[in-house]
């Protein structure tokens, strides 16, 4: 629900008033707050907890205490913010984000810390009109650096950090959106200078610039300001977005970023230009199977649809806006698909597609009518929605959501479209829908459709009951519908009762129910309907009678008759479950609504129906007592007095007998009477307290009993009476405070009152709050509770007769005590544990909960405190009898945790509160007004809700770590090694409760089960075993939290140093340790450089830090960071000395290995032992262990790489600037030239080589590195006295040929016969070898290669294929004389390998070659280029050698994009005369070649055209060879004429399918030339693979987004075809344009 506006609320709570209490005018506090019935203590709390929060905030940062210090008050700022709101001064609201913002900025800072600080900006800025532009600036850099440090970093790539990389993505791409509106004004223009340069069609650079424009373009300028906004890019981007059609990578990106525009200035951009696109792209991302001869090709995704649907609504309105006019044609094209027998793929998207475009219309007339101005909106009066425009938006969806609605599987997202239209327009869809519904109650045989009418009417309820308006008659169909659907409540169709049962209850809950016919008479001025409504009310007491007498006859017939005696206490399934929970709910509300008098006649009717009834209580008693618990929680009084005497009688007379005590199966009527007992005491406490003697004296009985059916029921019943006495709950839910008197004119009013919405100063809530009297009937009721129970405990521990059930019992029974009760029973006192060191305050600061002035004690003793000691006691007896009694034991734990953990309010009824309203919420809220139309109903939920989250975040009863909570944690450490699996479990769930809610646990845990892993596993299997659950669940191997950093360095060595154990449960465990260490290990950074910035900001929070202590900060920053470095060189020493030592067993040798090789990192140089342990696993006899060193060496390689250095050049003194874009004269120096290729040192040492394909080709970026010449670099191929210790491992064993033969051997060994592919880790290890090492490392391999290159074994040549990749691009820095001497050895050795390729391996040398020439200047791969232009079709060597090189020529030239214009001239002069090649192999990959080279010919508004051949040359040089087939006079030529005319019309449609489904552009203008050959020949029967090729054409064709030049080109030849005089070409020709047309 929508934060309230305290400007919506005069009077006492204005922002004038709460200034002036508070001190200061707080930006934007939670109003429910004042709501509490403890509101007048709230004020006084916030003020204290901000006040903390800031002195201690501002103390950490002014020291530099990272962690725990700020992140710990971070932590609790963001905990504020959930309690109180922004509430907080706007100098203060400045001063948290600016400082939040340069913790972020941070170098050096972890990823989890990231998160964190990414989570806190985002709370504190998402308030965007809290903050105007003149209030804060924040800078966009270094939030861009910090972006592309972890999202675009190759570190994480090559293992040398360690974090999840979706989720900081998605972190920072939250906190980007709320940061992008305080950048500078001159932002927009530097981040277009910074990422046009990224901008080439073929490059993946173009996503990530997409991507970076859509995340920090400012979007939401105000109007004055536009000029230095979108205006400056948004032709560009939607010029480039239109004319590139093919565009999966980036499309997303680029429509987010239009959507997020036209939303922030709305009606400001003219999107009315691209309509058409918009639209075409929308139509085409739904998937549908509208397609030529059934053949679909391409993709289907455009993005986000979601943002496509925003777009288009945002183009509504405005007297030349044609969209509504686009989106009436969408509908109509598109309407049978969402018929419910339409069944398919597209069903979800069009599902969704209607459901997003009915919320951002509402959305949208929300904001233009409803939200209050801001600094950042200020949308034009004429291009707001009118009456008119939503008129027409209603018509339009209507017939559509009509139809979804009845879509099989209950889709509920249909339903969500209806309801968005009905409060739009009610009086277009209620109708239509009560016409529908009142068919299908009439029709028994489609329960399908009924369901789907109730449903539907669910979600209109709110403008059905109140449009006095548009539909005024729509409240006299509610009482009439509602009797009608009484039938579905049917025992025998639990779909279609609960269905019923929410329908009814949809609507009852916003109606009084009370009888209002009299008003027809007394009250004047009544329209019709009023009179209809009025007399209609007078059969309320009927209906609600009826529906009792139904649900009567549901749970009399729900009875459980078990097949086994044995199984009689058997629990309800979930379907049972779920009835019982909607049954009460649904009479809950219904009673709440109804007057005195109903709810008088119907409690008389539920009590004489189970005044003679005898349920079982399995499942009908279970709905019987739910039903009256129902009664019980609205009218507490009457239904006690109605039920409670009868019950205790028959409870006193069934237990007279003083045998019944002992009974195990007690009698049908007492289970049942206890039963009802346990659910019917739930109303308030105060109406509890007239029945105290005897609820006492038979709660005393009943703890008599020893039958373990009552046992559950009886605890039950205690808990519930100890929350209703000692809890603070919200009396008064329904939807008016109290019903008023029911004299006729007050009466009528209440019609008045149907789904009214509140007015926020009348909500009258009424609380319960604990008396003196309820605390001291909980208190006698405990001591009561407590006499019998803990007496047992006592007989146990004496080592009286005690069977285990009755233990568990007791045990039971206690627990449900202290989860009742739980508020009132405070945690006991005692000092803290202090497990960080820190020097701020750790201490949380205490939330107030609504108390009594005095709590429970039990004999003067804290209950809780004596409990743990009590407990601890019986576990230590259990341990020492009766260890097997397995059910005590997990009772014992479940007493532990509720001491520990239960406030109140357990985690279940928590989350079943949130669920709760959330369906609340999203059936009543009116979605245009939102929060200035809220019912009460939805109010009071919400206030309740906010109470509980303040129990939630209450510090009760155990905040922090005391010795009694380390008493507990060592027996539930205890526990957790138990022999048997259940106890373990529920102990082991306690622990790592305990590692989630308390920070810095770890170090107090893991000493307690670091000598279980000592033991030896097969003697103590289950305290091994136990231990490394413990270890596992907590994360303990994986947490590298800077504070846990200790835990890390001893539990890792202590695991890897434990016994092996053959038994089959531990290897599975230290298997998950192993993958749990690869998975969710998350390097921290050792060492933290907090800014001066960052000081001075908590210098301004907190003012009383002395300079000495902020110097005395520094220093300690310091000596932590040694300390961390410390210990982490201290971790990898002790596991090297583990792996070298030689005594591993190899499961722990594997696990050691695993945690060594994650502890590689980036800032510290990994230890010398280490390198050498990786270097010499490259040849273990273990795959797995080679493996995991193939990725460890290549991120040591990495990690000792000597950087390159970059020089700047100025790309115009190669040529002069010419101002244009795309390939032109001043970046033709960066194309390939044969003539000018490096042919000497001299040449080889110039700066005129730029590797990355995409500079220079859009627009030149400010300043143009490239890497320095091989002079001017550093040497990488040092000499042996030149390495440093830890590299020279690496050499010595690339130097060593018994080992780089073995390395060979090994690595081109076969894996997985047929799987094996191209691996990137190989080449990767390869790349950073020689890149290194250059050719000091070459020696050994030269042999093998050219061994490899000669065989035709698969894993041979993959293997040659890995190590030539990594050659070629290691050696990107090698001067010219080691190049030329590379190439004088690689060129005989690759023509061996193509010689070789067979068809297993042409993928393998096909990857070598792109991944050679990828981001690489092809001036300084001429060798390579050159060689892969060497004759590739050689018809003496057979077709598969042709297609072979011809593949792997591809992969060489693709990678090389616009640059290599030179070279495709020369291919395809070369290729053209083998268009019509004998072999089809040959042809197709002719075809695929020649689509690669006319890739480049693109067409973008404002960029120059390609140097590389062009399509339409190729187009108008085709074409007329192929005019003979279009009239079918194919049949007159003869011999090789025909034969080559139809190889070359199948190459060309190879060619055309592959530039339509591949090409940026798609569809172009002159491929439409083919289509009257097309259609005359897609039905050659004497040819099916000319056939088939024409069909996949046509179907390409017919599927492709066409631009208006090409729609017009399209109708001028179907026109022409159409006049054709073959009747296939017309008949095709017509399939063709029906879906090219759609």
């Amino acid at each position: 629900m929508e934060d309230i506006d305290m400007e919506d609320i005069p009077g006492q709570n204005s922002p004038e008033d709460r200034a002036k209490v508070l001190g200061f005018k707080p930006q934007k506090e939670n109003y429910y707050n004042r709501l509490m019935p403890y509101a007048d203590k709230i004020d006084e709390e916030s003020a204290g907890f901000l006040s903390e929060i800031k002195l201690n905030l501002g103390k950490a940062a002014q020291i530099r205490e990272l962690k725990p210090g700020c992140l710990l008050w971070l932590t609790r700022l963001n905990r504020y913010i959930r309690l109180y709101g922004l509430k907080f001064s706007k100098e203060d609201h400045v001063l948290f984000v600016k400082l939040c913002y340069e913790l972020l900025i941070t170098r050096g800072i972890d990823a989890q810390v990231v998160q964190k600080l990414a989570i806190t900006l985002t709370g504190l800025l998402k308030k965007r009109e809290l903050l105007t532009r003149d209030d804060l600036e924040l800078p966009w850099r270094p939030l861009h650096e910090l972006f592309e440090r972890f999202c675009y970093s190759s570190d994480l790539m090559f293992g040398l950090v360690h974090y999840n990389e979706k989720s900081v993505k998605e972190n920072l791409s939250n906190t980007i959106a709320v940061c992008r509106p305080y950048f500078s004004l001159e932002a927009t223009q530097e981040m277009l200078d910074e990422w046009r340069p990224l901008l080439c069609p073929w490059d993946v650079t173009m996503v990530k610039a997409m991507h970076m424009f859509s995340l920090f373009l400012p979007t939401d300028l105000p109007p004055a300001y536009h000029h230095f906004g979108y205006k400056l890019w948004f032709d560009e981007l939607m010029g480039m977005w239109r004319e590139i059609k093919n565009s999966a990578g980036w499309e997303g990106y680029v429509i987010s970023l239009f959507s997020g525009l036209s939303s922030d200035c709305l009606g400001h951009p003219n999107f009315e230009p691209y309509l058409p696109e918009i639209f075409d792209r929308l139509m085409i991302s739904f998937g549908l199977p509208v397609l030529f001869r059934n053949t679909y090709v391409g993709s289907s995704s455009v993005g986000s649809r979601k943002a496509l649907c925003v777009l288009i609504v945002n183009c509504l309105g405005g007297v030349s806006s044609t969209a509504q006019m686009k989106l009436d044609k969408l509908f109509k094209a598109t309407e049978s698909y969402f018929h419910p027998s339409n069944t398919g793929k597209w069903n979800k998207r069009l599902f969704n597609f209607l459901t997003e475009v009915t919320s951002a219309f509402v959305e949208r007339l929300h904001v233009e009518r409803y939200k209050k101005p801001t600094w950042f909106c200020n949308i034009p009066e004429e291009k707001k929605l009118k009456e008119e425009d939503i008129d027409k938006f209603v018509d339009c969806v209507k017939p559509a959501a009509e139809l979804a609605m009845f879509a099989k599987n209950l889709i509920i997202s249909p339903l969500m479209a209806l309801r968005d239209l009905a409060q739009l327009r009610p009086e277009k869809i209620i109708p239509n829908l009560v016409d529908k519904f009142y068919a299908s109650l009439e029709t028994v045989t489609e329960p399908h459709r009924l369901i789907s009418c109730m449903l539907g009417m669910v979600n209109v309820c709110r403008p059905m009951l109140r449009s006095p308006k548009y539909y005024p008659e729509g409240r006299t169909h509610i009482i009439p519908l509602m009797f009608q659907a009484l039938p579905g409540i049917d025992p025998n169709d639990i779909k279609k009762t609960l269905a019923t049962l929410q329908f009814l209850v949809t609507f009852a809950y916003l109606i009084p129910i009370v009888d209002c016919s009299s008003a027809v008479s007394s009250v004047e001025g009544l329209t019709e309907h009023d009179e209809v409504v009025a007399l209609a009310t007078a059969n309320f007491e009927d209906l609600v009678l009826q529906m009792i007498d139904r649900l009567l006859v549901l749970v009399e017939n729900s009875t459980y008759v078990s097949p086994r005696v044995e199984r009689e206490t058997e629990k309800m399934s979930m379907e049972e479950k779920f009835v019982e929970a909607v049954l009460e709910g649904a009479v809950t509300k219904l009673l709440t609504q109804c007057s005195e008098e109903i709810f008088d006649l119907s409690l008389r009717k539920v009590c004489d129906f189970f005044s003679d009834k005898i349920l079982e209580v399995r499942v009908s008693g279970k709905l019987a007592a739910s039903l009256v618990k129902a009664f019980a929680s609205v009218k507490a009084v009457k239904t006690y007095k109605a039920f409670l005497p009868n019950l205790f009688h028959k409870i006193e007379l069934l237990t007279e007998n003083e045998d019944v005590f002992k009974e195990e199966n007690l009698d049908s009527d007492l289970l049942f009477s206890i039963l009802l007992l346990s659910e019917i005491v739930v109303g308030e406490g105060d109406a509890l307290l007239p029945y105290k003697t005897e609820l006492i004296n038979i709660v005393e009985r009943l703890l008599k009993l020893e039958s373990q059916q009552s046992s559950e029921i009886v605890a039950k019943m205690i808990h519930h009476i100890f929350k209703r006495l000692c809890n603070c709950y919200v009396l008064n839910r329904g939807s008016l405070p109290d019903l008023p008197k029911t004299d006729g004119k007050d009466k009528f009013l209440l019609l008045n009152e149907w789904a009214k919405p509140v007015d926020f100063r009348n909500l009258e809530i009424k609380w319960h709050q604990s008396s003196e009297a309820e605390i001291s009937f909980a208190s006698e009721l405990l001591n009561v509770v407590f006499a019998h129970e803990i007496q047992i405990l006592m007989n146990f521990l004496q080592g009286k007769n005690v069977t285990k059930e009755n233990l568990k019992r007791s045990l039971k029974i206690i627990d449900n005590v202290v989860s009742g009760a739980g508020q009132i029973l405070p945690v006991w006192e005692e000092d803290q544990v202090r497990l960080p060191e820190s020097e701020v305050r750790l201490l949380p600061y205490s939330i107030y909960v609504p108390a009594p002035e005095r709590f429970i004690t039990y004999k003067g003793q804290n209950v809780r405190l004596f409990l743990t000691n009590l407990i601890i006691q019986v576990i230590d007896k259990i341990l020492e009898v009766s260890e097997d009694d397995t059910k005590s034991l997990v009772m014992c734990t479940s007493v532990l945790t509720s001491i520990t953990y239960n406030c109140g309010l357990s985690k279940e009824m928590w989350d079943f509160a949130r669920r709760s309203f959330s369906t609340m919420k999203r059936t009543y809220t009116n979605v245009i007004k939102k929060k200035r139309d809220q019912l009460r109903v939805v109010m009071v939920e919400k206030v309740e809700l906010t109470h509980l989250s303040r129990l939630v975040e209450s510090n009760l009863p155990c905040s922090y770590i005391t010795p009694t909570f380390l008493r507990i944690l060592d027996y539930m450490v205890k526990l957790s090694t138990s022999h048997y699996s259940e106890v373990r479990i529920k102990a082991q769930n306690f622990i790592e409760s305990v590692s989630n809610l308390f920070a810095y646990s770890s170090s107090a845990i893991y000493p307690k089960i670091e000598s279980f892993l000592t033991l030896d596993p097969e003697s103590h299997h289950e305290k091994f075993k136990g231990a490394l659950f413990i270890l596992l669940n907590m994360r303990l191997t994986t947490r590298a939290l800077s504070d846990d950093f200790e835990i890390l360095v001893k539990a890792w060595p202590t695991l890897v140093k434990t016994k092996f154990s053959e038994k089959l449960s531990i290897i599975r465990l230290l298997e998950r340790a192993s993958k749990d260490i690869d998975s969710f290990y998350r390097t921290v950074y050792l060492r933290t450089n907090i800014s001066d910035s960052v000081v001075e900001y908590g210098r301004k929070m907190n003012s009383n830090v002395s300079d000495d202590v902020v110097k005395l900060g520094k220093e300690k920053e310091r000596i932590k960071g040694d300390q961390n470095e410390a210990m982490y060189l201290g971790l990898v020493g002790s596991l090297c000395e583990l792996l070298k030592n030689g005594s591993l067993h190899w499961r722990y040798y594997e696990l050691a290995t695993s945690m060594l090789g994650s502890l590689i990192r980036k800032d510290v140089l990994f230890p010398v032992d280490g390198v050498s342990i990786f270097v010499e696993n490259l040849i273990h006899e273990s795959i797995a262990m080679r493996k995991v060193s193939l990725w460890t060496v290549a991120a040591i390689s990495q990690q000792q790489k000597i950087k390159a250095k970059r020089v700047s050049i100025d790309p115009f003194s190669f040529s002069k600037p010419t101002g244009e874009l795309g390939e032109r004269d001043d970046n033709q120096w960066l194309q390939y030239n044969s003539s000018t290729v490096p042919k000497t040192a001299e040449e080889w040492e110039q700066t005129r080589y730029v590797h990355k394909t995409h500079w220079g080709y859009y627009t030149w970026p400010k300043q143009l590195q490239t890497p320095a010449p091989p002079k001017e670099q550093p040497v990488f191929g040092r000499k042996w006295e030149e390495l440093k210790e830890a590299e020279k491992p690496i050499r010595s064993f690339f130097t060593n040929e018994e080992k780089v033969k073995t390395l060979v051997k090994y690595l081109s060994l076969e894996e997985r016969k047929g799987k094996d592919k191209f691996c990137s880790r190989k080449y990767l290890m390869f790349k950073m070898l020689f890149r290194n090492h250059e050719d000091e490392v070459l020696e050994w391999f030269k042999l093998e290669l050219n061994r490899l290159t000669q065989e035709k074994q698969e894993s041979h040549q993959r293997c040659a294929a890995e190590i030539i990749a990594g050659l070629i691009r290691g050696s990107k820095y090698w001067n010219y004389s080691k190049t030329q001497a590379l190439w004088d050895f690689l060129c005989p050795v690759l023509r061996n390998a193509f010689g070789n390729i067979t068809n297993e391996t042409i993928g393998d040398w096909g990857t070598c070659m792109a991944t050679a020439s990828e981001s690489r200047d092809p001036n300084r791969l001429h060798w390579l280029l050159e060689l892969l232009m060497e004759e590739p079709i050689r018809e003496e060597e057979g077709s598969f050698a042709e297609t072979s090189r011809l593949y792997v020529l591809q992969g060489g030239l693709s990678q090389q994009e616009w640059r290599v214009a030179e070279l495709n001239k020369r291919l395809m002069s070369y290729l053209q005369p083998y268009l019509t090649h004998s072999y089809q192999n040959v042809r197709d990959r002719i075809g695929s070649v020649v689509t690669n080279i006319f890739l480049q010919d693109i067409y973008i508004p404002g960029v120059n055209p390609t140097h590389s051949p062009r399509k339409k040359d190729f187009m108008e040089n085709v074409i007329p060879k192929l005019e003979i087939l279009k009239d079918d006079k194919v049949s007159l030529i003869e011999g090789d004429d025909r034969k080559e005319i139809l190889r070359l019309f199948k190459t060309v449609c190879q060619i055309l399918s592959g530039l339509l489904t591949r090409s940026p552009n798609g569809a172009t203008p002159e491929m439409f030339g083919f289509l009257p050959v097309l259609c005359a020949n897609e039905s050659f029967d004497i040819d099916p693979e000319l056939s088939r090729d024409c069909v996949m054409c046509l179907s390409s064709m017919s599927q492709a987004s066409l631009s208006a030049e090409c729609v017009e080109i399209a109708l001028i030849t179907v026109e022409q075809i159409s006049s054709s005089p073959s009747w296939k070409s017309r008949a095709t020709c017509l399939d063709f344009f029906s879906m090219l047309s759609f």
